[in-house]
């Protein structure tokens, strides 16, 4: 083996590594964002599930921060930005459910969140869920603005990992 292979899996490795580390962080994340989510009694304003599609929308938003940090998709400016733009738009597309249907009302908040996302610059896939949520478990005001904060935590979390993995590797 000559020294470049050596030193691209010394790479790897450390790479690979970093990833298990961050996606644990991303799982703690989601920890703690499930705690908020549960001590707000949630589920019981906006009924039984409603977190569920949530989580599932932030816990992969965390992913591509923490795993996925040089991504596109991974800006923190992007992940705020959409998240406003999601929840906005879900909460009015859920209010226009009852004059266009379920159907339509969730295909204007996905489809009117990603044109959006597009046209500001600022895609992130998670939040197409975020709008769909809102549209299906009847999310109000409140919900958007638990939104954005959850939003502002993970990518605060994800600067704070950051610049804790750079200290430790200047160490190391």
């Amino acid at each position: 083996m000559n020294r470049t292979s050596n030193n691209r899996t010394r790479r790897l490795k450390i790479n690979r590594s970093k990833k298990i580390v961050n996606s644990i962080a991303a799982g703690i994340t989601i920890g703690l964002i499930v705690l908020i989510m549960e001590s707000l009694h949630f589920d019981a304003t906006y009924g039984l599930g409603s977190s569920a599609i949530i989580y599932a929308s932030v816990g992969s938003s965390a992913f591509i921060l923490f795993v996925m940090p040089k991504s596109r998709a991974a800006s923190k400016l992007s992940v705020v930005v959409s998240y406003v733009i999601a929840g906005l738009v879900g909460y009015f597309s859920y209010y226009s459910s009852a004059y266009i249907g379920l159907a339509a009302a969730a295909t204007v908040a996905v489809g009117l969140t990603g044109i959006l996302m597009v046209l500001l610059g600022k895609e992130h896939p998670p939040s197409a869920g975020l709008a769909l949520a809102f549209v299906l478990f009847r999310v109000g005001l409140a919900g958007i603005a638990l939104v954005i904060l959850l939003g502002f935590l993970i990518v605060a979390i994800s600067y704070l990992l950051g610049i804790f993995i750079k200290d430790v590797e200047k160490e190391v």
